[in-house]
């Protein structure tokens, strides 16, 4: 699962304005990432969502809701991409 962190990155450079599709042309660098079996992302993106759509609702601090909107654009880029 070394996927994981690229995956997490992809988050944080989505967080800095970056579109779902330029941020995994960015982690697309790492073997890690390449090498991942679809299905698995596909899986940790649904948990990240339900992660951060919960921390959401506890705190609305915009970053956390707009974190929560990240991990949705990257899931949806990922069912549609790999």
């Amino acid at each position: 699962m070394a996927w994981v962190d690229p995956f997490m990155l992809a988050l944080r450079i989505m967080e800095a304005g970056a579109t779902a599709a330029q941020a995994v042309s960015w982690v697309q660098r790492v073997p890690s990432w390449r090498e991942s079996d679809p299905k698995a992302l596909r899986a940790f993106a649904a948990a990240v969502i339900r992660l951060w759509r919960e921390i959401a609702m506890e705190d609305l601090a915009p970053r956390k809701v707009a974190m929560a909107g990240h991990a949705a654009q990257l899931r949806t880029f990922l069912l549609v991409t790999r």
